[in-house]
Formats: C-alpha cells, structure tokens, sequence
C-alpha cells in the first residue's frame, strides 16, 4: 500500500508545473469520461472538483482531513464533548481471536492480517496505523 501511494505521490510531484485546474480537468475526464465543466458546475463530481481548488488557501480543510489532525481541531474549537472516543484505544488486546484483520480508515487498502502475539501485535498496529 505505502509503495502505491508513494509512487502515485511522486509521479504527481512530476506534474507540479502544470496548473491545477487542467490536471483536475485531465483527471474528470478521464474518470468520467465526461468534460469538466468549471464555468457552470452542475453535477456534485463537478462541484467538488471547484471545492479542490479553493482547499488549497485553507489550511483548516487539510487539517480536517486526517480523522487524528481533525480531533485536534474540534478539541481546540472547544468542542472536545462531541468526540466519540477512538477504538484503538479501547481494543482489549488480550481477547482476540489467533488471526484478526485491522482495517484502517484512509480506504487506501491499508488492511493487515495479524496473528496473536499481544506485544508484537500491539506494537506493530502503533507504528503502521498512526
């Protein structure tokens, strides 16, 4: 998964000279097939594509973004009583079944199959899922 994503993110750092609006237009029509219309947006696709460049001068938006950065941003909102707590912390390690899958929550594939070892396992889950 990280090699993916690293590859993805350097092929894009190749295209840093190209304005943002025509890679968003390559990008919609290529996943759509259909042509990006930036003056008149119509479709929810289209709209959220216009969203994409405005996040770019709001540093809060790539804050909110990462469901750990985000919590921090509620909490100094002053709004730490809406926050569900997180799961990893409440994981009774010791009561797992022999295998088990962790999925994370990116939706990048980051799944990972672990077989009971309670140090090791707690260990590893720390460093690959944060």
């Amino acid at each position: 998964m990280t090699t993916f994503r690293n590859l993805k993110i350097f092929i894009l750092s190749l295209w840093d000279f190209v304005p943002d609006e025509l890679i968003l237009s390559l990008q919609y029509r290529i996943k759509t097939g259909r042509k990006l219309n930036w003056k008149n947006p119509q479709r929810f696709s289209e709209k959220l594509q216009l969203y994409k460049l405005g996040a770019k001068n709001h540093p809060e938006l790539k804050q909110c973004v990462d469901k750990f950065d985000v919590r921090q941003f509620v909490r100094n909102k002053g709004l730490s009583e809406i926050l569900i707590p997180l799961a990893t912390n409440e994981i009774d390690w010791k009561n797992l079944p022999n295998q088990f899958v962790i999925k994370d929550s990116l939706g990048g594939g980051g799944n990972k199959k672990y077989t009971k070892n309670y140090n090791r396992t707690r260990k590893s889950c720390k460093t690959y899922f944060r």
